[in-house]
């Protein structure tokens, strides 16, 4: 079963995890098409978990996962880690310009989406000359 196989990858030696894998991946592809990508993601999931010092690509490489960019998870982990790429430049860049503000800066940046942060890094951020411009930007994001 995929949940036992599993279990069984995470306390495998290193040794023989590629020969776990892809037992797992044959499990995976004999469950319904529905199931198929849930099973995957899992597969996926405990290989990071077990290889927590790895890059994907060299997993993806020893493994041969190549749908790994197609799941879920990667996109969440994807998009969380460029919300917060994009939130900690904000925040430099606003930190810079008004020192004073530290902690709105702080409240407001955690809260915005990662297209509302781009839109601020790409077109508006270099063209504030007041904190009031900011604030009047932000306003706008709810209409």
């Amino acid at each position: 079963s995929i949940g036992l196989g599993l279990v069984r990858l995470v306390v495998e030696p290193q040794a023989n995890v590629q020969h776990r894998v892809r037992q797992l991946e044959r499990c995976a592809r004999a469950l319904p098409v529905a199931q198929q990508r849930n099973a995957i993601e899992l597969i996926e999931q405990a290989l990071v978990y077990k290889f927590p010092e790895r890059p994907w690509r060299e997993l993806e490489a020893m493994f041969g996962l190549t749908e790994w960019k197609q799941t879920r998870f990667y996109q969440e982990v994807n998009a969380e880690g460029r919300i917060t790429e994009a939130q900690i430049l904000v925040m430099r860049l606003l930190k810079k310009r008004f020192p004073e503000k530290t902690e709105e800066i702080n409240n407001v940046v955690q809260g915005l989406s990662l297209s509302n942060l781009e839109g601020l890094i790409t077109d508006i951020i270099f063209e504030l000359n007041s904190w009031e411009d900011f604030l009047s930007w932000l306003s706008q994001l709810d209409q």
